[in-house]
């Protein structure tokens, strides 16, 4: 019998995951642990995460990044967003930070049982966020290159934003990456 490529508490005893573990059969990953012999991918990691974000909640900024494997390490608090008028209706489970976002159907895929934020749409949240480091930088850089994008491309996207202090924000980082 195979094992699945994604392990969770649901399948295993968490003493039984460590051992697996230590014994080199799995590796831990998000919230979960991964086969040794899966091929670790964008879908992989977030099917790890899939008992930890339950819908209507929308895994972004740089738990999004980790997902898509534009950083290494995943964020601790987990980041999550929820659309427009749903904060005061979703909870915020242990170890997750939520924010309300409008967000458009083509700004949000599925991949391992949850919704993400696409990799454009993770680097302009990135950019407008408020925790900016040269780390950030090479992830917006990596995102935007799984995209296929450049910093320029996301421009019109700005005028999507509805607090100007995180336009302004984003547009003098844009210009620091060398956009505008």
């Amino acid at each position: 019998m195979r094992v699945p490529d994604v392990l969770t508490e649901n399948d295993f005893a968490i003493a039984e995951l460590c051992a697996l573990r230590l014994d080199g059969g799995a590796i831990a990953r998000g919230d979960g642990y991964l086969a040794v012999d899966a091929i670790e991918d964008p879908a992989l990691r977030a099917a790890t995460l899939a008992s930890s974000i339950p819908a209507p909640r929308v895994a972004d900024r740089a738990t999004a990044a980790w997902i898509w494997g534009a950083r290494v390490a995943i964020p601790r608090p987990i980041e999550v967003c929820v659309g427009r008028g749903l904060s005061n209706k979703v909870d915020a489970l242990r170890g997750m930070q939520l924010r309300e976002a409008t967000l458009a159907s083509h700004d949000t895929v599925e991949l391992g049982g949850i919704a993400v934020t696409t990799p454009r749409r993770t680097a302009l949240d990135l950019l407008r966020g408020p925790a900016y480091s040269p780390a950030t930088e090479e992830t917006v850089r990596a995102l935007l290159r799984m995209d296929g994008s450049s910093i320029a491309d996301l421009l019109p996207d700005l005028t999507e934003t509805r607090f100007q202090r995180e336009r302004i924000r984003a547009r003098e980082r844009m210009r620091q990456l060398g956009a505008a």
